[in-house]
């Protein structure tokens, strides 16, 4: 043990001038849960940490909502949010004007020892971006979906459409996919007078594209999206819902009001479809009883179906959901609690939730991927100590977490801590082609010379002890 400790102690020094790729020592804190809370295990794992974005090589506020993939050649790839510092003014006829600013969305892949960018589109936002997501298509093809530029509608400037952006020897290619959620084609026949007699505008409007989510069932590409209809008032939130572009059409997921918010979406081995969204909002029309909390929509034997998994109200912005085998995998963070908390369905039946993480206010951003032995593993921040609740998180006091449930119990640990940043504010986890944790994540620094926050994405890839 005594000779382990200076093996690990000697590479930490030896590598103490590498900057950011420098090794951590990772081991179980028990701080994890076991049905619950409390906690137990051992193991550890050697964290690496790379900027992938960021000064000095690159911009000052970028990392934004990544999306980590393991592309079809074994390589790490991911999509995020670069802000270009530009601003302008959204001045629509008789209504106030609004500022916007302009973002770039990126992809990056591994060359080598190198993280390749390339600029996919750039879009003017009135507000902070609202989701982006990867894909590879059945040729190894990387897509992005975004919400991109459209037409200035009534209530909204700049990005109002769903567009899928695809690669090719040339450049990026954009498709527009939605443009007013027009979509009269309902996946369940009881939405139809809900969304005639409630609602009374569910296929109009000019916002669409909101938290994206794709993926590719039997080689083609599924993605879902939130309608926002005319982007003002009870339309863009209370009377939303949640629209799929599937096998080359367009159908209403969800339109019983509020739907699409964080939406999640995966495709198990079988090429069932799973999508997961948050609705604080849901009714049923006929009680007109408010059903609200996070739901999961399943298209498996040639059918769909529907069910609230979680009951809560509110959540924070991420839901955790990945797929292997026949179980599903859903976490999500309770503002309330403060807690990380996980629940797993296998063969078609949920068991109960657990709590991961019992320590302070923790599970912000969680991301969730099953590793190759089947074990669900979270990446999530942990905001502030015990008893910090109602804190805003400091970087004196947050981390970047890991856990994996391993049996019963959940490890957890913390990937990095350095009093001088605030570590995992958006986080995304996979499991690499050699079965290691990679953990795309933004950091933000405060610049007291200059006097700015300074915001990266970094890459922590793990190594097992």
């Amino acid at each position: 043990m005594y000779l382990r400790i200076l093996i690990l102690a000697a590479a930490l020094l030896a590598a103490a001038c590498d900057g950011d790729k420098r090794p951590v020592v990772i081991v179980d804190d028990g701080t994890g849960g076991s049905g619950g809370a409390g906690g137990s295990g051992g193991g550890g794992v050697t964290w690496t940490f790379r900027t992938l974005d960021g000064a000095p090589d690159g911009a000052d506020n970028t990392g934004y909502q990544p999306e980590l993939r393991v592309a079809p050649n074994g390589r790490l790839a991911a999509a995020w949010f670069r802000s270009t510092g530009r601003t302008g003014v959204c001045q629509l006829p008789q209504r106030d004007p609004a500022p916007t600013d302009t973002w770039e969305i990126v992809y990056g892949v591994e060359q080598g020892d190198s993280f390749a960018q390339e600029v996919v589109a750039e879009i003017e936002l009135v507000g902070r971006p609202t989701g982006v997501s990867l894909a590879f298509d059945a040729a190894g093809t990387p897509m992005v979906a975004f919400m991109g530029m459209g037409a200035t509608g009534e209530f909204r400037c700049g990005a109002t459409n769903t567009v899928l952006a695809r690669r090719s020897a040339s450049g990026w290619t954009q498709q527009v996919i939605d443009t007013d959620g027009n979509v009269p084609e309902m996946i369940f026949p009881e939405d139809v007078p809900h969304c005639a007699n409630y609602q009374n505008a569910c296929n109009l409007g000019e916002l669409v594209g909101m938290w994206p989510a794709l993926g590719v069932a039997d080689g083609q590409p599924v993605l879902a999206y939130r309608d926002g209809h005319y982007a003002f008032g009870v339309d863009a939130e209370e009377k939303s819902d949640l629209q799929l572009w599937w096998q080359g059409r367009k159908v209403t997921a969800e339109a019983v009001s509020g739907g699409g918010s964080n939406t999640r979406l995966v495709v198990d081995d079988a090429q069932g479809i799973h999508i997961a969204h948050y609705n604080d909002q849901h009714r049923i029309g006929a009680t007109d009883e408010y059903t609200d909390g996070i739901w999961l929509i399943h298209y498996e034997n040639g059918g769909w179906m529907r069910e609230r998994v979680v009951p809560v109200r509110p959540i924070a912005e991420r839901i955790g959901l990945a797929a292997v085998d026949d179980r599903l995998g859903l976490a999500w963070h309770e503002p309330k609690e403060g807690r990380v908390r996980y629940v797993e369905r296998k063969a078609g039946a949920w068991a109960q939730a657990e709590v991961v993480d019992a320590k302070g206010r923790t599970g912000l951003s969680p991301s969730l991927a099953f590793d190759p032995d089947g074990r669900p593993a979270i990446a999530y921040q942990r905001c502030s100590a015990a008893g910090q609740q109602g804190a805003d998180c400091q970087a004196s006091e947050d981390s970047l977490r890991f856990a994996i449930k391993d049996g019963k119990s959940w490890i957890t640990s913390t990937i990095r801590s350095d009093p001088g940043k605030q570590e995992g504010l958006y986080t995304s986890l996979v499991f690499d082609s050699e079965g290691r944790p990679a953990v795309a994540f933004q950091e933000q620094v405060f610049d007291a010379i200059d006097q700015v926050v300074r915001r990266r994405l970094v890459l922590a890839r793990g190594e097992t002890l």
